[in-house]
């Protein structure tokens, strides 16, 4: 075998071991990753997503209403994640340009708005950088996605703002 073959041989190596752990470490940064949404309402009946439970909530702000909670159990080795956290949520329709309030915190507790005016204006993934010290390590957690232009009520358009994924990553 000639030195020619040799770099090649390595360089597919390389190449396949680039393949097989480099997902991994990026898998490694989420927290926790939702998408169990649902879009009819009597089978979820509730604005509250409890990410650590298999059930189903909105995907929509609509005529319908204008909030997603995205309720989480504590979070683990707090003390070695990052001082910010990203949250991250994928937009697949929108009817219009909705203004979104980002807030997170303790649940059932005071709740700090992290993002006063997101703009929706695409569809695609959003991210919002949410300081770690908002969550409680031993309890539940919660951050909420409120619509602050969205038309509530009969009436109105449906599916102004449809989510399907969401996650919590370092």
């Amino acid at each position: 075998m000639n030195k020619d073959n040799k770099v090649f041989i390595a360089f597919i190596f390389g190449l396949l071991l680039m393949l097989i752990f480099i997902p991994n470490v990026s898998a490694g940064n989420k927290i926790w990753e939702f998408d169990k949404f649902h879009n009819i309402y009597a089978e979820y009946g509730s604005w509250e997503c409890k990410v650590y439970k298999d059930n189903r909530c909105p995907s929509e702000m609509s005529w319908q209403g204008d909030r997603i909670e995205l309720v989480f159990r504590k979070l683990r080795n707090q003390e070695n994640l990052p001082n910010t956290l990203e949250f991250n949520f994928d937009v697949v329709y929108l009817l219009q340009r909705p203004k979104l309030k980002i807030l997170a915190g303790k649940y059932g507790g005071d709740l700090s708005v992290v993002e006063n005016n997101l703009i929706i204006n695409r569809h695609g993934v959003y991210s919002v950088d949410i300081p770690k010290e908002l969550f409680q390590g031993n309890g539940k957690n919660v951050v909420v996605m409120k619509g602050k232009n969205i038309n509530v009520g009969a009436g109105h358009s449906t599916h102004t703002l449809v989510i399907e994924r969401t996650s919590l990553e370092k």
